[in-house]
């Protein structure tokens, strides 16, 4: 895992010790020849290994074990079951056997493992003890499951699953990148932005507001007011006032958004009235229209603290 054993009738059941296939199949309540039968018809590759023989050479091989390695019965009683590892030795799962056998306990384990002529498959072995009546271990029986099909599928799966992180860690680094430089064009941007407000700015409090202070001294009434909610557009040019009132439900006309400014400003009826020249009830009427428009059905809300809400 010697005398050398023959596959014979089911009366001497091989090289098989009758003691071996007594205690196992009284675990099973079998008969022994039921037992070695069973033993021969398996699909599974099915050894026997001596405990009580240096080495733990093998005393029996089921047909299935002779189609699955390449080797026939003769070949392989008296032998260590190694013999199917050929040279490769280094695997995690032969440490594992080792302590099993020497410790009498059970254990299952993946190897590569050779048939014989020469070609790797991938052997799940099960390995268990089988005690006689003084709880000693006298043979081990093992059971080999070809699985490379398995282990071929599986290294297919790892295979595509690296692949895919890959993919995916390319993928995220691309887009960490361009997110990268999006932040930095944004940044531009919002720079860029600030710099041109502070233009707007100086350029309205260092020019346009002293021109609009030097002509309230030369203007009338309603001029002077005309000035007033003009200075008061030019300190908010930055809200978003006029576009709010572009994109109302029931669209207002260029007049009616005059007048929305004009009465957010703080201009009264009259003073609209005397700007455009025309008669308050000319304006009367535009500002039930635009209540309308904007949906103020209450007769209570103020129509100048919602356009100064907005």
């Amino acid at each position: 895992f010697g005398g050398r054993g023959q596959r014979s009738g089911s009366q001497s059941h091989g090289n098989i010790p009758a003691t071996v296939l007594s205690a196992l199949a009284a675990k099973e309540g079998l008969t022994a020849d039921f037992l070695w039968r069973a033993l021969e018809a398996s699909d599974c590759s099915i050894l026997i290994a001596d405990n009580r023989q240096p080495d733990y050479p093998l005393i029996y091989v089921n047909k299935a074990f002779e189609r699955t390695t390449g080797y026939a019965l003769l070949e392989a009683v008296g032998r260590n079951c190694r013999f199917l590892q050929g040279t490769d030795r280094n695997q995690p799962g032969i440490p594992i056997i080792r302590q099993a056998l020497r410790r009498g306990r059970p254990c299952r384990v993946l190897l590569r493992n050779y048939r014989k002529d020469g070609t790797c498959f991938w052997n799940e072995l099960n390995i268990a003890p089988v005690v006689n009546k003084r709880h000693r271990v006298t043979h081990f029986i093992g059971v080999q499951n070809d699985v490379t099909a398995r282990v071929a599928a599986e290294n297919e799966l790892d295979r595509y699953r690296t692949l895919l992180e890959g993919l995916v860690r390319q993928r995220t680094h691309k887009l960490e990148q361009k997110n990268t430089a999006l932040k930095e064009v944004l940044g531009q941007i919002e720079d860029e932005r600030k710099s041109i407000k502070r233009q707007i700015s100086i350029n309205i409090n260092d020019f346009i507001f002293p021109m609009l202070r030097r002509l309230r001294h030369k203007i009338d009434r309603s001029g002077l007011q005309c000035l007033k909610a003009l200075q008061k557009n030019l300190e908010h040019i930055d809200t978003a006032f006029g576009l709010k009132l572009t994109k109302m439900p029931h669209k207002l006309s260029p007049r009616e958004i005059e007048i929305c400014n004009l009465i957010q400003k703080g201009l009264q009826t009259k003073d609209i009235a005397d700007l455009f020249n025309v008669a308050i009830s000319t304006v009367e009427n535009q500002r039930s229209s635009i209540r309308r428009k904007l949906r103020l059905k209450n007769k209570g809300a103020n129509l100048t603290t919602y356009l100064q809400s907005l």
